[in-house]
């Protein structure tokens, strides 16, 4: 049986994230606006057992296919969005609800381009890539550097899906010439330690 969810009128492409804790649906869209095409990012609140409802826009900009914009968290109905907009190597933005193309700079740009970001203990850990080199740093609740933490040379960084209340989370170092090396990086003591190799 066909089940109703919503319908994305005007909107020519668009991809759908479900935020942790299966409160909000973000999408991602271009829509086509009195024959100009933009680039949008939308929510959806959803009740428990029911995606349902109306999309409330966040970001509504001329479309540029150099832009990148990923909601990496929300906290108390602020989005926080990751992204390249003004800032090549990229930025957080924070984004109060139902206050559209209002975004406030959280993390600002750096030297190093922002990779990764996960929120962990009411913490932002980032990763930042610099050449091959991956570093990284975490931002406590006001975004103020709080812990630095450097990762082995010429390693692919990831970081392991974790929530908003976790303490730890694991990081995976990958490279050619040595095998992966796993990393428990302890949020709430600001220590990482190597695992396994």
């Amino acid at each position: 049986e066909d089940v109703f969810i919503f319908e994305t009128p005007g909107v020519r492409s668009f991809a759908i994230q479900s935020m942790p804790g299966e409160k909000y649906i973000i999408k991602y869209g271009h829509t086509e606006r009195g024959g100009k095409l933009y680039k949008s990012v939308s929510y959806l609140i959803t009740k428990p057992g029911e995606v349902k409802g109306i999309f409330f826009p966040l970001l509504l900009l001329p479309r540029d296919d150099e832009n990148i914009f990923e909601v990496v968290a929300v906290v108390d109905n602020k989005f926080y969005i990751r992204t390249n907009l003004n800032a090549p190597n990229f930025q957080i933005l924070e984004h109060e609800a139902h206050a559209p193309n209002k975004g406030k700079i959280f993390i600002g740009e750096g030297d190093m381009k922002l990779d990764q970001v996960q929120l962990i203990h009411n913490e932002w850990v980032c990763m930042y890539l610099q050449a091959s080199n991956y570093y990284g740093i975490i931002y406590d609740q006001k975004g103020d550097i709080a812990f630095k933490f450097i990762m082995p040379e010429g390693c692919q960084v990831s970081l392991q899906d974790a929530s908003i209340n976790d303490t730890e989370t694991l990081i995976f170092a990958r490279a050619f010439y040595f095998p992966t090396i796993v990393y428990k990086l302890d949020v709430l003591n600001r220590e990482i330690n190597a695992l396994s190799s």
